[in-house]
């Protein structure tokens, strides 16, 4: 397989495509997941790579990402009629400046799908919300509130939008009058409900315990299953009051 980016190269991180899943048995929501390649890549190549890409920038665009994710999991790049140009090209990963995709949007997306265990996801989840590196992170850290709605969306409405592009009969269980609620009121509750797991009664914690916390009692951050079992929950006990 030919490597397109200089940086990844040297680094000596394996970005060879992990073996495909088969989606039978799946329900619609994780087989629209499977069907996008992020899972066949090890979230620390991935990380690497698009940030060796984007730079200084905050943004890589679609031919960068074609040209370094260039072996067999990733051959849908080439194609912009696939589910996963599709999805790339939605407003979920739009950059902030210019037509390009949105750096950090795409690392949380591998944060949530790519191989890695949840301290590794803990870890790249830490370096999107303090980017010097900083050693320690506050429970009021202005960057979290984007980040988690950020981290919930991609689990949720942008599966509920898209799913039925790979499952053509499925009802996504969130319809979209409802989406802006998803990064509302449930955004809120979730981001309460993960912050006092994390940090309990703490104002501001070492990165290291952090993201020990993250990766133990904050998990279900990392699980689009338990993220969207809970978003379906807390919708239906928010607006349904009013039957």
């Amino acid at each position: 397989e030919t490597m397109g980016c200089c940086a990844a190269k040297n680094s000596g991180l394996d970005d060879s495509p992990l073996p495909e899943m088969k989606l039978e048995g799946l329900d619609a929501a994780a087989r629209f997941e499977y069907t996008l390649p992020f899972y066949r890549v090890r979230l620390e190549a991935f990380v690497t790579k698009v940030r060796a890409l984007a730079g200084e920038t905050k943004s890589v665009t679609l031919d960068q990402l074609r040209e370094a994710f260039n072996n067999s999991a990733w051959g849908d790049l080439t194609n912009n009629n696939s589910v996963l140009v599709k999805v790339l090209k939605s407003s979920h990963f739009k950059a902030e400046e210019g037509d390009g995709l949105n750096l950090d949007s795409l690392i949380i997306y591998a944060v949530l799908h790519s191989s890695a265990d949840n301290r590794a996801r803990a870890h790249a989840l830490y370096d999107v919300l303090q980017d010097q590196n900083q050693p320690y992170i506050s429970a009021n850290d202005k960057d979290f509130n984007p980040a988690f709605e950020k981290l919930l969306t991609l689990a949720t409405t942008l599966v509920y939008q898209h799913q039925q592009l790979v499952s053509s009969d499925a009802t996504p269980a969130v319809s979209s009058e409802n989406f802006e609620k998803i990064s509302g009121d449930v955004a809120e509750t979730l981001r309460e409900q993960f912050l006092d797991d994390v940090f309990g009664a703490n104002s501001k914690l070492q990165r290291d315990e952090w993201e020990k916390t993250v990766a133990g009692a904050g998990k279900w951050l990392f699980s689009t299953k338990e993220l969207r079992a809970r978003v379906e929950k807390l919708e239906n006990h928010l607006y349904d009051n009013k039957n």
